[in-house]
């Protein structure tokens, strides 16, 4: 747990309070498995807990597009009236103005829509490095977190949320068109109402893997260049693969079929991938890492299956096909080198 922080909120804090601060915990790089732990325990104190938490995160999702809110665009033009200083500080002041306005439109918003709604079950899921869960929501949909996974789910009267915080997860969603089904990952987010699909994100990646039924994938048309308060929106067909770049764009590309869900029955496939980024792969289920010092073996590609987490199976597969050696291990890595 990181230093200082509490594991609960203090007794007087309201559960919308109580709430955004377990949220801004969770965003950070540090927040660990014991915060984790203290956010799952703190949900399940009160429903009101829940609810405050789906508010919050509804307005996380929803900030984006308040940017060109009526309200926010008549603070702006009010504060670019009043204010004659300096060009910089005039910014910093019409930033401020538009935040403080985007937030309180939103949740004026929220607490109107919400007042009468009765009160979603709030849930977090988690799987350390190696695992694997399989998981059945209240309302009938199935999911499968893989490896070092955690996930908070939702389910309200009116929609079903989920925010991948890290991972990968496969959704298998029960049908229901009054509830849409939302996963939102990296600011991006996948809806749907029946059908089965896979996100994934991490440090830098984010892709989403349609299998069955229809998804719509969104995300700020900001974070490719466009107009704030915009989004960017794509239906995916099934047997389709969107993959989002740091940068904003999406590349789309047909799967692989059941090689791509192996990791579901505890396999890892690859077909012409470089060792390099197979290694990677293979240190997501294992504390034991595999280091591949030579770019001469980094850079070439293979084809194999292993099993998901097995290092020493990997190594040998390696040395047997004469692609690298041992150049030294220990308990925590075994570091490759060329031949």
């Amino acid at each position: 747990m990181n230093d200082g922080i509490d594991p609960f909120p203090e007794n007087d804090a309201s559960p919308a309070q109580a709430a955004a601060d377990w949220f801004a915990r969770s965003r950070s790089p540090g927040f660990g498995r014991d915060d984790q732990n203290a956010l799952a325990a703190w949900l399940d104190q009160s429903p009101d807990y829940g609810e405050a938490y789906l508010r919050v995160i509804e307005l996380w999702r929803e900030t984006e597009s308040l940017h060109s809110h009526p309200s926010v665009l008549k603070v702006r033009d009010v504060t670019k009236r009043r204010y004659r200083a300096t060009s910089r500080r005039r910014s910093v002041l019409i930033a401020a103005a538009c935040a403080c306005a985007a937030v309180a439109a939103g949740l004026g918003a929220m607490a109107y829509r919400d007042a009468a709604a009765p009160k979603p079950v709030t849930q977090v899921f988690q799987t350390e490095v190696g695992q694997t869960a399989h998981i059945a929501l209240m309302d009938g949909s199935k999911l499968t977190l893989d490896t070092d996974t955690t996930v908070h789910a939702v389910i309200g009267p009116h929609k079903r949320e989920l925010l991948l915080d890290r991972g990968r997860v496969y959704f298998k969603v029960a049908k229901d068109k009054s509830r849409p089904f939302i996963v939102t990952a990296d600011g991006r987010s996948v809806t749907a109402t029946g059908t089965e699909f896979e996100v994934r994100s991490e440090a830098r990646h984010f892709e989403v893997l349609l299998v069955e039924g229809r998804v719509r994938v969104s995300q700020p048309a900001s974070r490719n260049g466009g107009v704030a308060g915009d989004l960017m929106s794509t239906d995916l067909e099934p047997g389709t693969r969107l993959v989002g770049g740091e940068d904003g764009r999406w590349i789309l590309a047909r799967a692989e079929g059941q090689a791509d869900l192996a990791w579901m029955r505890g396999q890892l496939v690859f077909k012409n991938r470089p060792v390099g980024e197979i290694a990677a792969e293979m240190n997501r289920y294992s504390r034991r890492k595999i280091v591949v010092s030579d770019a001469r073996i980094a850079n070439r590609s293979v084809f194999g299956a292993f099993m998901a987490g097995d290092v020493d199976q990997f190594v040998r597969a390696l040395i047997d096909s004469k692609i690298a050696r041992i150049q030294s291990q220990t308990d925590n890595s075994v570091v490759l080198t060329a031949p």
